[in-house]
């Protein structure tokens, strides 16, 4: 089974996983300095998934984080990033060039034997980082396709899951659509799980006019 607690030195705040092979192995969920060197160093991060499109936008405080996130890949600190450069916006689409997909394998590898198949036991202790701009949409949106397909929760326990240790949570309502029809593909469902997609008024993504099938609405 999977366990999360609340991971320290994370803004806004974090999640610690464990994965049941490798026990020690943990993934944090967080803002964009959880990938700096500080906390890189302090938690024996090697493995990221930058979920934002950050290290794409030209602005100089950004240019000098991303430029930090390659030099730690250049002297060996980190192992493998994968960048989605993905926005935060309802119309970004997660699913495109099976990019979610990609993340959660990453992942995956990651937690399981270390991201390269082989199994290093001399680094049973290395972490993973799955951030974002903030840790409150993109990366949580990675965080709970893992939970949903490789750790079998439906998508509202897996939201639940994220919730306790990160109320900063604010998913926009695209990732939550595409969310729930990997969840309905995946189990095999007819409807989500998730409560608040029920709730939430129906936008023009999924208004009565779209032809898209209501079956996991």
């Amino acid at each position: 089974s999977v366990v999360l607690d609340a991971a320290r030195d994370v803004a806004p705040s974090g999640v610690a996983v464990w994965h049941g092979r490798t026990p020690r192995r943990r993934m944090y969920l967080g803002a964009r300095t959880s990938s700096s060197a500080p906390f890189v160093r302090e938690n024996n991060v090697r493995f990221v998934v930058n979920a934002s499109n950050a290290h794409l936008v030209p602005r100089a405080d950004y240019a000098k984080w991303a430029r930090g996130v390659e030099q730690l890949e250049a002297d060996g600190v980190l192992r493998r990033v994968l960048r989605l450069g993905w926005a935060d916006f309802a119309s970004q689409s997660l699913l495109e060039d099976d990019a979610l997909q990609r993340a959660v394998r990453f992942i995956d590898d990651a937690l399981c034997d270390g991201g390269g198949g082989d199994g290093d036991a001399d680094d049973d202790d290395a972490t993973l980082v799955v951030h974002c701009m903030q840790g409150k949409s993109r990366s949580v949106s990675v965080v709970v396709a893992y939970l949903v397909t490789k750790c079998g929760h439906t998508l509202q326990h897996a939201f639940e899951l994220v919730r306790r240790v990160n109320r900063g949570e604010r998913v926009n309502d695209g990732f939550k659509r595409m969310l729930a029809e990997l969840e309905c593909r995946h189990h095999g469902l007819a409807r989500t799980t998730l409560v608040d997609y029920h709730r939430a008024p129906r936008t023009a993504a999924s208004s009565d006019d779209d032809d898209t099938d209501d079956a996991c609405a």
